[in-house]
């Protein structure tokens, strides 16, 4: 191996590669009844709350008058009220900002 001499002194060390060992066995460790029992008990209150909350969640309640028309078949399209946007849409105008941006 050539080594370049130099007479710069510097605090630099180079330390030679690690040695490559072969592929690493993939041990994989079957999680204890304990953490299996944590995780089970986890998934459940989980999957109760979202229950809970499905169920519980406040939703309009038809009456019977509002049930005939759909079985009737004379149910109306009735347009859903969308909210009005704080500001108009802005307007772009491209031309103008090309202009702006390079001058002729």
């Amino acid at each position: 191996m050539s080594r370049i001499v130099s007479n710069v002194v510097s605090n630099v060390y180079y330390l030679p590669p690690p040695a490559v060992a072969g592929p690493e066995p993939d041990v994989r460790r079957r999680p204890s009844l304990g953490g299996r029992a944590r995780h089970l008990w986890f998934r459940l209150r989980l999957t109760l709350s979202e229950l809970k909350s499905a169920l519980l969640r406040p939703r309009r309640r038809y009456g019977m008058d509002d049930y005939g028309a759909f079985f009737d078949g004379d149910a109306e399209m009735m347009s859903r009220v969308r909210p009005r946007l704080a500001r108009p849409g802005t307007v772009l105008d491209f031309e103008a900002a090309r202009r702006r941006l390079r001058p002729v």
